[in-house]
C-alpha cells in the first residue's frame, strides 16, 4: 500500500466517529497513545463489483498532539505508512504580491524547503478566507497557472500549503 501526503487542515468540521468493526486503521505514530486509531471499513470492488487494484480514502482526523507519522493498517497488520521530517517545512508565496491585480492568466509561484521531499497543494479564497477552492494537490512543482476568469469573485486569496508527509505549513496572500 502507499499513503500520499497528510495535509493538516483548520476546520470547524468534527470528525467522524471510528467504525470499530473496520478492517483498514490508520494510526498515529508518536503521539499520545491514548488516543486510539480510527478505523474505517474499505471495499475494493467497483459499483459494478469489479475488483479494484486501489481504493482512495480521505479523513477529516484530530492528529494527537506529538504526533510525528501516520500508518495505514489492514487487519492489524501495517501495510504502508508516512511520517514527516525532522524539521517543518518553510513556505512562502513570490508572486502575487498583497494587492497585485491581475489580468488575463498568471502564475502563481512559491518557494518552500524541508528536511524531507516536499509536496503542495494550493487553493483559493472569494470570500476573505471563510471558504477556501481547491486549485491543485499533490503537486511537486512550485508554479501553477492560474486564469482569474476562471475564479469566483473578483478579490481572492491564495493559500498554499506544504507537506513533508506529515507536517504542514501554510502561507497566504491577498
Amino acid at each position: 500500500g502507499q499513503l500520499n501526503p497528510v495535509f493538516h487542515v483548520t476546520t470547524r468540521a468534527m470528525p467522524r466517529a471510528s467504525d470499530p468493526s473496520g478492517n483498514y486503521c490508520l494510526h498515529f505514530l508518536g503521539g499520545s497513545a491514548a488516543s486510539g486509531d480510527y478505523c474505517f471499513t474499505l471495499s475494493f470492488l467497483s459499483s459494478d463489483f469489479d475488483k479494484l487494484t486501489n481504493q482512495s480514502f480521505s479523513f477529516l482526523l484530530t492528529a494527537p498532539a506529538g504526533a510525528t507519522g501516520v500508518s495505514l493498517l489492514h487487519n492489524g497488520t501495517q501495510i504502508a505508512s508516512v511520517s514527516g521530517g525532522t524539521q517543518p517545512p518553510t513556505l512562502s508565496i513570490t508572486s502575487p504580491k498583497n494587492g497585485d491585480q491581475w489580468s488575463g492568466p498568471q502564475n502563481l509561484m512559491w518557494t518552500g524547503s524541508g528536511s524531507a521531499p516536499l509536496t503542495y497543494a494550493s487553493d483559493y479564497s472569494y470570500d476573505g478566507g471563510l471558504t477556501w477552492m481547491p486549485l491543485s494537490l499533490n503537486t511537486t512543482g512550485t508554479t501553477l497557472r492560474v486564469n482569474p476568469g476562471d475564479l469566483l469573485g473578483s478579490t481572492v486569496y491564495f493559500r498554499v500549503q506544504a507537506s513533508d508527509g506529515f507536517n504542514t505549513t501554510a502561507a497566504q496572500v491577498g
